[in-house]
Formats: structure tokens, C-alpha cells, sequence
């Protein structure tokens, strides 16, 4: 799994580089084989003014699990806090994206309409 750190308005250092590297492998490595790429981009809110709240987008493109990237977002006054709320926020909707696909291949299996 490809893990990109992007950084806007906001310095991107080594050590909050490797915490939110780290804290996605950690949430979404049970899906490695699954995940194309994982797009991390944190930014301060007030931009180049440096505001109180800090946010983390992450996009995860997902191969053969329905084309669309997951995207989850976040915003809190601590990087770290937005980063960990991501996390957590991305392995659910990966969870739920992969238990759909089981489900819709299950019910075209079957011939039956889903329900």
C-alpha cells in the first residue's frame, strides 16, 4: 500500500509525516492487498494565517471495489486528534465498501434479486 503525505499551509514534518503514515497502515493494513493508494493531505483551516484547527482528508482508491475513492475528512484542533479520527473514520467505510461487494457478488451469485 502506497501511503502520500501532503502538506497545505501547514509545515509537513518528519515526525507528523511518520505519525500518520503509521496510524493508516496500522487502521487499514488488514486491507493492504485491496488498497490501490492512500492520499493524505492535512492543512491548516485559516491557511497561511495558521488558525486553531488543523484538518485530514484522506482518498483511498480501491481496486475492483467499486471504482469510487473513499474519502473521509476531518477537522479538530489537534493534528494528531484529526489523524487518528481519520483513521478509525477510513477502516469503517473500507469495512462497510468491502462487506457491500461480498454482498452484491453473493446475491448476483445466487440469481437472486437483492433485498
Amino acid at each position: 500500500m502506497r501511503i502520500h503525505i501532503l502538506g497545505d499551509h501547514l509545515p509537513l514534518t518528519t515526525e507528523i509525516s511518520n505519525y500518520a503514515r503509521k496510524r493508516l497502515d496500522t487502521a487499514l493494513g488488514k486491507f493492504d492487498r485491496r488498497i490501490q493508494d492512500v492520499t493524505v493531505r492535512l492543512c491548516d483551516v485559516n491557511g497561511p494565517k495558521h488558525g486553531d484547527y488543523k484538518r485530514c482528508r484522506v482518498a483511498i482508491n480501491v481496486l475492483r471495489l467499486g471504482g469510487e475513492p473513499i474519502l473521509v475528512e476531518h477537522v479538530a484542533s489537534d493534528l494528531y486528534a484529526a489523524i487518528d479520527a481519520v483513521a478509525s473514520r477510513a477502516k469503517l467505510a473500507l469495512v462497510r465498501r468491502v462487506q457491500k461487494a461480498k454482498s452484491f457478488t453473493h446475491d448476483s451469485a445466487s440469481g437472486l434479486p437483492a433485498m
